[in-house]
Protein backbone atom coordinates (compact mmCIF):
# COMPACT_ATOMS: atom_id res chain seq x y z
CA UNK A 1 0.00 0.00 0.00
CA UNK A 2 0.91 3.54 -0.99
CA UNK A 3 0.89 6.23 1.44
CA UNK A 4 -1.02 9.34 0.57
CA UNK A 5 -1.57 12.90 1.66
CA UNK A 6 -4.72 11.32 3.54
CA UNK A 7 -2.53 10.58 6.03
CA UNK A 8 -0.93 13.71 6.70
CA UNK A 9 -3.48 16.17 6.08
CA UNK A 10 -4.73 18.72 9.31
CA UNK A 11 -7.52 18.43 8.04
CA UNK A 12 -8.55 15.50 8.88
CA UNK A 13 -7.05 15.76 12.57
CA UNK A 14 -9.10 15.54 15.77
CA UNK A 15 -11.69 12.50 15.19
CA UNK A 16 -12.74 11.32 18.41
CA UNK A 17 -14.05 8.27 19.98
CA UNK A 18 -16.94 9.45 22.44
CA UNK A 19 -18.29 5.93 23.24
CA UNK A 20 -17.51 3.10 24.82
CA UNK A 21 -18.70 0.55 22.06
CA UNK A 22 -19.87 0.93 18.20
CA UNK A 23 -21.59 -1.30 16.72
CA UNK A 24 -22.31 -1.44 12.34
CA UNK A 25 -20.34 1.67 12.61
CA UNK A 26 -18.58 2.98 9.70
CA UNK A 27 -15.11 5.05 9.81
CA UNK A 28 -13.36 6.26 6.72
CA UNK A 29 -10.78 8.88 5.63
CA UNK A 30 -9.45 10.23 8.75
CA UNK A 31 -6.52 10.89 10.72
CA UNK A 32 -5.76 9.57 14.61
CA UNK A 33 -2.26 8.95 14.16
CA UNK A 34 0.07 9.18 17.56
CA UNK A 35 -3.31 9.25 19.39
CA UNK A 36 -4.85 7.35 22.25
CA UNK A 37 -7.76 5.07 22.39
CA UNK A 38 -8.73 2.51 25.56
CA UNK A 39 -11.49 0.20 27.16
CA UNK A 40 -13.49 0.79 23.47
CA UNK A 41 -15.36 -2.15 21.49
CA UNK A 42 -15.79 -2.53 17.81
CA UNK A 43 -18.38 -5.00 16.84
CA UNK A 44 -19.46 -5.42 13.04
CA UNK A 45 -17.19 -2.10 12.01
CA UNK A 46 -15.72 -1.02 8.76
CA UNK A 47 -12.01 1.27 8.59
CA UNK A 48 -11.49 2.63 5.64
CA UNK A 49 -8.37 4.57 4.83
CA UNK A 50 -8.15 5.42 8.66
CA UNK A 51 -4.69 6.57 9.41
CA UNK A 52 -3.59 5.11 13.10
CA UNK A 53 0.18 5.16 12.98
CA UNK A 54 1.37 5.11 16.36
CA UNK A 55 -1.60 5.42 18.09
CA UNK A 56 -1.87 3.68 21.25
CA UNK A 57 -4.62 0.84 21.45
CA UNK A 58 -5.14 -0.11 25.38
CA UNK A 59 -7.64 -2.90 26.04
CA UNK A 60 -9.73 -2.54 23.22
CA UNK A 61 -11.68 -4.65 21.45
CA UNK A 62 -12.46 -5.60 17.65
CA UNK A 63 -15.01 -7.84 16.66
CA UNK A 64 -15.76 -9.28 12.70
CA UNK A 65 -14.41 -5.83 12.16
CA UNK A 66 -12.51 -4.57 8.41
CA UNK A 67 -9.88 -2.58 7.95
CA UNK A 68 -9.24 -1.57 3.82
CA UNK A 69 -6.40 1.19 3.06
CA UNK A 70 -5.34 1.58 6.58
CA UNK A 71 -2.12 2.71 7.92
CA UNK A 72 -1.66 1.21 11.46
CA UNK A 73 2.10 1.00 11.32
CA UNK A 74 4.14 1.03 14.55
CA UNK A 75 1.05 0.92 16.82
CA UNK A 76 0.57 -0.17 20.37
CA UNK A 77 -2.03 -3.37 21.06
CA UNK A 78 -1.64 -3.12 25.26
CA UNK A 79 -4.18 -5.80 26.24
CA UNK A 80 -6.28 -5.48 22.46
CA UNK A 81 -8.57 -8.11 21.51
CA UNK A 82 -8.67 -9.10 17.47
CA UNK A 83 -11.68 -11.58 16.66
CA UNK A 84 -12.07 -12.41 12.74
CA UNK A 85 -11.03 -9.36 11.80
CA UNK A 86 -9.50 -8.91 8.21
CA UNK A 87 -6.70 -6.25 6.81
CA UNK A 88 -6.75 -5.56 3.28
CA UNK A 89 -4.46 -3.34 1.66
CA UNK A 90 -3.00 -2.16 4.89
CA UNK A 91 0.13 -1.33 6.51
CA UNK A 92 0.68 -3.06 9.42
CA UNK A 93 4.98 -2.46 10.03
CA UNK A 94 6.65 -2.92 13.53
CA UNK A 95 3.78 -4.39 15.41
CA UNK A 96 4.56 -6.65 18.47
CA UNK A 97 1.29 -8.64 18.31
CA UNK A 98 2.19 -10.34 21.75
CA UNK A 99 1.18 -7.23 23.63
CA UNK A 100 -2.57 -8.33 22.25
CA UNK A 101 -5.06 -10.62 24.04
CA UNK A 102 -5.31 -14.30 22.87
CA UNK A 103 -6.92 -15.38 21.10
CA UNK A 104 -5.70 -13.58 17.94
CA UNK A 105 -7.90 -14.22 14.92
CA UNK A 106 -6.73 -12.27 11.87
CA UNK A 107 -6.62 -12.43 8.06
CA UNK A 108 -4.10 -10.10 6.25
CA UNK A 109 -4.40 -9.45 2.32
CA UNK A 110 -2.14 -7.64 0.41
CA UNK A 111 -0.67 -5.60 3.53
CA UNK A 112 3.00 -4.96 4.59
CA UNK A 113 3.62 -6.13 8.01
CA UNK A 114 7.78 -5.91 7.80
CA UNK A 115 9.83 -5.81 11.34
CA UNK A 116 6.88 -7.35 13.36
CA UNK A 117 6.82 -10.18 16.27
CA UNK A 118 4.72 -13.00 16.40
CA UNK A 119 6.74 -14.93 18.70
CA UNK A 120 5.20 -17.75 20.69
CA UNK A 121 1.53 -16.79 19.47
CA UNK A 122 -0.91 -19.22 18.43
CA UNK A 123 -1.92 -18.56 15.25
CA UNK A 124 -3.93 -21.53 13.66
CA UNK A 125 -5.77 -20.97 10.76
CA UNK A 126 -4.22 -17.52 10.29
CA UNK A 127 -4.40 -16.11 6.55
CA UNK A 128 -1.16 -13.88 5.82
CA UNK A 129 -1.85 -13.74 1.60
CA UNK A 130 -0.38 -11.66 -1.24
CA UNK A 131 1.26 -9.76 1.46
CA UNK A 132 5.32 -8.11 2.55
CA UNK A 133 6.35 -9.68 5.29
CA UNK A 134 10.21 -8.62 6.00
CA UNK A 135 12.36 -8.93 9.24
CA UNK A 136 9.12 -10.69 11.04
CA UNK A 137 9.52 -12.93 14.00
CA UNK A 138 7.97 -16.41 13.62
CA UNK A 139 9.68 -18.30 16.37
CA UNK A 140 8.11 -20.55 18.56
CA UNK A 141 4.52 -19.24 16.88
CA UNK A 142 1.72 -22.32 16.06
CA UNK A 143 0.77 -21.21 12.60
CA UNK A 144 -0.80 -24.70 11.68
CA UNK A 145 -3.45 -24.58 8.95
CA UNK A 146 -2.32 -21.09 7.94
CA UNK A 147 -2.60 -19.72 4.54
CA UNK A 148 0.52 -17.88 2.99
CA UNK A 149 -0.14 -17.89 -0.25
CA UNK A 150 1.86 -15.39 -2.09
CA UNK A 151 3.53 -14.04 0.52
CA UNK A 152 7.23 -12.47 0.46
CA UNK A 153 9.03 -13.53 3.82
CA UNK A 154 12.68 -12.13 3.12
CA UNK A 155 14.50 -12.48 6.08
CA UNK A 156 11.95 -13.58 8.55
CA UNK A 157 12.26 -15.92 11.22
CA UNK A 158 11.37 -19.66 11.94
CA UNK A 159 12.36 -21.51 14.48
CA UNK A 160 10.32 -24.63 16.51
CA UNK A 161 7.64 -22.70 14.58
CA UNK A 162 4.54 -25.51 14.29
CA UNK A 163 3.69 -24.78 10.04
CA UNK A 164 1.82 -28.27 10.00
CA UNK A 165 -0.79 -28.44 7.28
CA UNK A 166 -0.03 -25.15 6.55
CA UNK A 167 -0.59 -23.55 2.65
CA UNK A 168 2.84 -21.44 1.27
CA UNK A 169 2.02 -22.12 -2.11
CA UNK A 170 3.64 -19.09 -4.31
CA UNK A 171 4.93 -17.91 -1.21
CA UNK A 172 8.66 -16.49 -1.48
CA UNK A 173 11.94 -16.01 0.25
CA UNK A 174 11.00 -17.75 3.01
CA UNK A 175 13.96 -19.72 5.30
CA UNK A 176 12.32 -22.62 6.90
CA UNK A 177 14.56 -25.44 8.15
CA UNK A 178 12.72 -28.51 8.55
CA UNK A 179 14.70 -29.72 11.57
CA UNK A 180 13.90 -26.85 13.65
CA UNK A 181 10.36 -26.37 12.43
CA UNK A 182 7.00 -28.63 11.72
CA UNK A 183 6.31 -29.15 8.55
CA UNK A 184 4.04 -32.00 8.56
CA UNK A 185 1.37 -31.92 5.19
CA UNK A 186 2.54 -28.62 4.45
CA UNK A 187 1.45 -27.31 1.02
CA UNK A 188 4.76 -25.55 -1.15
CA UNK A 189 5.11 -24.74 -4.63
CA UNK A 190 8.32 -25.12 -6.95
CA UNK A 191 10.96 -23.78 -7.14
CA UNK A 192 10.94 -21.90 -3.68
CA UNK A 193 10.31 -25.63 -1.87
CA UNK A 194 14.29 -26.40 -3.00
CA UNK A 195 15.18 -24.18 -0.06
CA UNK A 196 13.56 -26.54 2.56
CA UNK A 197 16.62 -28.83 1.42
CA UNK A 198 19.73 -26.09 2.53
CA UNK A 199 20.37 -27.90 5.74
CA UNK A 200 20.87 -31.31 4.41
CA UNK A 201 24.32 -29.55 2.29
CA UNK A 202 23.47 -31.92 -0.18
CA UNK A 203 23.83 -31.19 -4.18
CA UNK A 204 21.35 -31.32 -6.47
CA UNK A 205 21.54 -30.72 -10.30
Amino acid sequence: MNDNDLFNSDEMKGIAFGKEFYLHENFTSRNYSDSELKDTEFTDCEFEKMNFEKTRFKYVRFENCTFNKCNLGLIKITGCRFIDCKFTDCKLIGINWQEAEAPIEIKMEKCKLDYSVFYGLDLRRIEITESFAKEVNFENADLSKGKFNGTDFSLSKFKNTNLSFADLREAANYDINPEFNKIKKAKFSMPEAMTLLQCFDIDIS
